[in-house]
């Protein structure tokens, strides 16, 4: 994964991706080069990937989520 930094993805991609600036058009290909060329950072890119995608489950998203609304009801009750 090549990702911009400019946004939140980073959060996402971790270190399963390169980062660059969207606005560095030499970066931006710098990097695409990097991956499509290399296949020791492709495969430790596409391992640290599925180490990252394992933290977003939907199981996990759904306890978060109940958390939340929890903590939202108890705070609109007063207690």
């Amino acid at each position: 994964v090549v990702n911009s930094n400019n946004t939140s993805l980073g959060e996402v991609v971790g270190e399963a991706g390169l980062m660059v600036d969207c606005t560095d058009i030499f970066g931006l290909t710098n990097a695409i080069n990097r991956v499509l060329s290399s296949v020791q950072l492709s495969q430790k890119l596409v391992q640290a990937g599925q180490k990252q995608a394992a933290l977003f489950t939907w199981e996990s998203s759904a306890l978060k989520l109940h958390k939340a609304l929890e903590r939202a009801s108890t705070n609109e009750s007063g207690n």
